[in-house]
């Protein structure tokens, strides 16, 4: 898990900006990284929660495709129920 987030990190981190789709779907991938985390660990007030749904209210707002919005918001629900 750790090395999917240090890898989906790095790739956000060489993406230009205006290459809206694939930094939508980088932030999704690196949202879900960071609850897959979260839930393994059973950290459920670790700070990468509440990291985890900004990444995948970006990556909602950035997507084109109806499959990368129900990626994002499937983020977002689970951080939300993780979170509770």
């Amino acid at each position: 898990m750790q090395d999917a987030l240090a890898l989906h990190e790095t790739l956000l981190g060489e993406l230009p900006a205006e290459d809206r789709a694939k930094r939508g779907r980088l932030l999704s991938d690196v949202a879900w990284d960071r609850i897959q985390w979260v839930n393994w660990n059973r950290r459920y007030d670790h700070p990468w929660l509440a990291q985890a749904q900004s990444e995948a209210s970006q990556a909602l707002e950035l997507a084109d495709a109806p499959l990368e919005q129900v990626m994002a918001s499937e983020v977002l629900l689970v951080a939300e129920a993780l979170s509770f």
